[in-house]
């Protein structure tokens, strides 16, 4: 008698507990994936991590970039850190990029200058699945970015455009 009462509490607390989970993330892995902008005819490249979803269709990337561009009379670094976050259906996926926070530090003919900036954005994309990879998700992005020490002062956003993939392993 008293393992029959046992069995349907165990089932009883696990549904509840199944049920409530409407945050839980239904990757396994936090996925990696990548984006990729035209900044003056150069290419960048930067990381998207950390990529959950969860069941309700909340979907949240940690951007960074992290790149030197090698020029005739120097180089230019280029960082950045940001959040992208969003909402899926499963097929389309849309969002918003916020907390963009970077650096430039260029060096040019011997003379070194440093520069702050802050952006945001939008993106958008699909979803596929893929046999080997999970989720494959992927689309386009757009914002701006704001110099915030360069002389001469900016008049406007700086606009930026760019394709990003990523994938949430199972």
């Amino acid at each position: 008698m008293l393992g029959i009462r046992w069995i349907p509490s165990f089932l009883i607390v696990w549904i509840l507990l199944l049920s409530l989970s409407g945050g839980t993330i239904v990757a396994g892995r936090a996925g990696i994936g990548n984006f990729e902008f035209s900044l003056n005819g150069y290419t960048l490249t930067g990381t998207l991590t950390n990529g959950t979803i969860t069941h309700d269709g909340h979907v949240a990337m940690q951007m960074s970039v992290d790149q030197t561009i090698p020029i005739s009379d120097g180089s230019i670094l280029v960082t950045a850190t940001g959040v992208w976050s969003g909402t899926t259906n499963f097929a389309i996926i849309t969002g918003s990029i916020a907390n963009v926070k970077g650096n430039i530090y260029a060096c040019i003919s011997g003379q070194c200058k440093n520069g702050n900036y802050t952006g945001s954005g939008s993106w958008v994309g699909t979803f596929k699945w893929n046999k080997t990879q999970g989720s494959v998700a992927s689309g386009t992005f757009q914002g701006e970015l704001n110099i915030l020490n360069a002389p001469p002062a900016q008049s406007a956003p700086f606009p930026v455009t760019g394709n990003w993939t990523t994938t949430f392993s199972t």
